[in-house]
Formats: structure tokens, sequence, C-alpha cells
């Protein structure tokens, strides 16, 4: 299944609906882009033999992930957890998708030194093993670091980079936002650092951008002064990232695109907990504000196609 990942590759998830694979779908083959599979392995089907065996003898993921709720079991489950994923052969694997963020557990997140170096042994020590084990079992199997991301951390994920880096086969990396100056130049800092340290290969594997062609009450936005973009706006955006993060990595680098189904944007729902906040497996209130990452879709909820930004992700595919 290797053999098939490409420069420009879309990343689909279960939960992919009939709007994608009838206004997104045939436009990606016509350009030949690579629809791979990632899947989130659930704990909570650890004891489940069926569930494993079923995995073993067939599947179509390509990209698995750690359950992050994984931080709230003990090392005993963790590890049963890990030998249990090590049986079942996967082209790449993300055991920590971005730990120093909305993974974190929330008793780690207080800003204090002693809880800081706590999680990070804790850190190392889950993923040293968690790597250790999968290798052993299944060699071809790539490795994803924690992805470079915007973080409040920057500092933590490059020390963990640099010191870590026997770990893993690949720099993992997240381009989900706006495309704003400031944004792109925190990103392209820390992986500069990490690519000055020692080159690995480079996947996008989160990929998107916001837009939006509705008018939205500024009261339900993240904050009043940010907008989504319009769709052209985003698309032109989309492609000023891909070449810059480009040329950083000297044509190393593989993109996975995910925005890829409806935004979680509707006037007339009620607003999502975001996936990406702290401890959001166990929301406790409601939400009540739009965020980027629910203008991240390629159709809006109206189910109207974002053909700009479809048309630059084809042309991206065809260079």
């Amino acid at each position: 299944m290797r053999d098939v990942v490409r420069k420009v590759n879309v990343l689909e998830s279960e939960w992919l609906d009939v709007a994608y694979r009838t206004l997104v779908l045939p436009e990606l083959t016509k350009v030949r882009i690579s629809n791979l599979r990632e899947s989130l392995i659930p704990v909570t089907r650890l004891y489940d033999k069926d569930y494993w065996r079923v995995l073993r003898s067939l599947h179509r993921i390509f990209l698995a992930k750690f359950d992050h709720r994984l931080w709230y079991q003990d090392d005993s489950t963790f590890e049963d957890y890990v030998r249990e994923f090590a049986t079942v052969s996967f082209p790449a694997v993300s055991i920590f998708d971005t730990p120093f963020d909305y993974e974190c557990p929330l008793e780690h997140l207080v800003d204090t030194e002693t809880s800081t170096s706590v999680f990070q042994k804790k850190l190392y020590e889950r993923f040293s093993m968690a790597a250790s084990i999968i290798k052993k079992q299944q060699p071809d199997t790539l490795i994803l670091s924690p992805a470079i991301c915007l973080t409040k951390h920057p500092e933590m994920y490059i020390e963990y980079l640099v010191h870590n880096r026997n770990l893993f086969d690949v720099y993992a990396m997240h381009c989900c936002s706006d495309g704003d100056e400031k944004e792109i130049a925190r990103l392209t800092t820390v992986l500069n650092q990490a690519l000055k340290i020692l080159q690995k290969p480079v996947w996008v594997t989160r990929w998107a951008i916001p837009s939006c062609m509705h008018k939205i009450e500024s009261r339900t936005l993240q904050t009043t002064d940010w907008r989504p973009l319009s769709h052209v706006e985003a698309a032109s955006k989309m492609k000023r990232l891909f070449m810059t993060i480009d040329d950083i990595t000297g044509d190393k680098s593989k993109w996975f695109y995910t925005g890829l189904g409806r935004d979680s944007y509707n006037p007339h729902a009620k607003i999502p907990y975001p996936l990406w906040a702290p401890c959001s497996h166990y929301p406790t209130q409601d939400f009540d504000i739009w965020t980027m990452h629910d203008f991240m879709g390629m159709y809006d909820y109206e189910d109207n196609l974002k053909s700009p930004i479809l048309t630059a992700l084809k042309e991206l595919a065809s260079e």
C-alpha cells in the first residue's frame, strides 16, 4: 500500500458521506490523487478478540492512530493495547499526535516545572515502548513523530524531536490554519530546527484551510476580528503554504489533505464541542462559538462544493 503514496494525497476517515463520494472523489480520481484511509484504533475494543481478528485478516487502513484516551489508562492497559496493536500490519502509525496540546490530560496542563517534567518522562517511556514493540513485530511500518504544529509549547516539541529522533521514521506536520504570515513563520521555524538536527521525510498529515461564503454573526465566532476566508482566498493561501513548506524540505514532503467532508458550521445546529480542545473526549459543558476548524470541509452545510479549493488541490497534484 505504501507504493500508492504520492506527493499529494487525501486522508479519508470512516465518516465521509455520500456528498464526498459524488462531489469530491470523482474529481480526485481524474488527477490520480491517492485516497488513503486513516483510522483511530479504539481502546474500548482492546479486549474484543473478534475486532482484532478482523483487523489482522482484512483492512484498508493506511494510517492507524493510537486512541488519545490511553492517557487515562494505566501503564499495564497501555502495554496490552500496544501489544495487540502490533499484531496488525499497518503501513504507517501515529502513536501520539499532539502530546503537548489537546492530547495532554488535564492533570498535566498546569504550567509548572514538576507537572511538565512528569508528563515528558511518561511520554518518552510510552512512545519508546510502543515504537520498540511495533518495530519488532512490524519492521516495515513507518512510525510518525508527534506533529510539528501551531502550539503554545514549540520548545517542548523541538526538545522531544531532537532527543528522541531515533524512535520515529517520519516528521509529521499539521497545516490547518488560515495561512496567516505569522502562523506560517512559527511553523517553518520549528520545521527548520528539526531538519537542521536530522533530515527525515516530512508528512503533512493534517492539511486543510477554513473558508466560508455565508454571512456569520460575529458574536458566534472565536474572535470578533476573525472571519473564514473566501474560497478563492483560501485556495491561494493553501498553494502558497504548500510551496513554502516544500521549499524547506527540498521537495521531500508528502501531503495528505484532510478537509474532505462537510463543514461543521451550520447556523441551524448546535455548536459541536471541538475535538481539539483539552479533554474533548469527556466534554462537560456546551460550546458556544464557532472556530476555524468548523469551516475546513470541502463543501458547506448545504452541500455547496468549495470549487476553488478542490481546483487548487488538483493543480498541486498535477505539478
